[in-house]
């Protein structure tokens, strides 16, 4: 990859370990309207929990989903994850000592993230945030993954061609956006299978896998 200008991340599940946090809050919200929706299906569903997909939930059940109830969801979520848990979420182990010395070695960095900006400050600690030159929230897009806008946004931002750049990931619809963008993917298995991740270039088990393969 002698050829690499820019890497972007996706937060949660690969940055931070804070899935667990975005599941429990997600199966509150879906288990008070009287639906019960495994770990499994939201990890599967990371990053893409939109209006189809929880519509399909709803009508698995028998239920509709009324107008402007999708947007009372993820505000309940976000509210949940919020008060609850992120305290008790924190960045991977190797998380730090990726980021900074791929940022050492003068590569631009991106966060692409479908998770919200008031979220992101929340969980993500400053020494991290500041080594991004981007970072891209759901705030910023108007289409999610596995949509590529996201993606497509940090590169814009990042001021960089697709061939030049990487993306890496931990989830389906992740890698499904960053595909659309034209970059090529690196998988992490912190969250689902490699069975999951069959479309990234290579999966790794966590970011000191990654690490020594970029030879950081």
């Amino acid at each position: 990859m002698s050829s690499l200008k820019a890497v972007l991340f996706d937060l949660d599940g690969v940055i931070l370990d804070s899935m667990w946090a975005h599941v429990a809050s997600w199966q509150a919200v879906f288990g008070r309207r009287g639906l019960t929706v495994s770990a499994q299906f939201i990890y599967e569903n990371e990053g893409a929990l939109g209006r189809d997909v929880v519509e399909g939930l709803f009508r698995s059940a028998g239920r509709r989903l009324g107008t402007g109830q999708l947007a009372v969801l993820f505000e309940e979520q976000i509210s949940l994850y919020l008060d609850r848990f992120v305290a008790r979420v924190k960045p991977y182990p190797d998380a730090l000592d990726t980021v900074a010395g791929l940022k050492g070695q003068g590569l631009e960095l991106a966060l692409v993230t479908s998770s919200r900006r008031p979220v992101v400050r929340a969980g993500l600690p400053a020494e991290l945030a500041d080594q991004f030159d981007v970072i891209v929230t759901a705030d910023m897009v108007s289409r999610f993954k596995p949509d590529p806008e996201p993606y497509l946004k940090g590169l814009e931002e990042l001021g960089v061609e697709a061939s030049s750049g990487v993306a890496v990931e931990n989830a389906p619809a992740g890698i499904a956006s960053a595909h659309g963008a034209g970059l090529e993917v690196l998988a992490l298995t912190t969250t689902l299978g490699p069975e999951h991740l069959r479309r990234a270039r290579r999966v790794f088990a966590d970011l000191a896998d990654l690490a020594l393969h970029l030879k950081i």
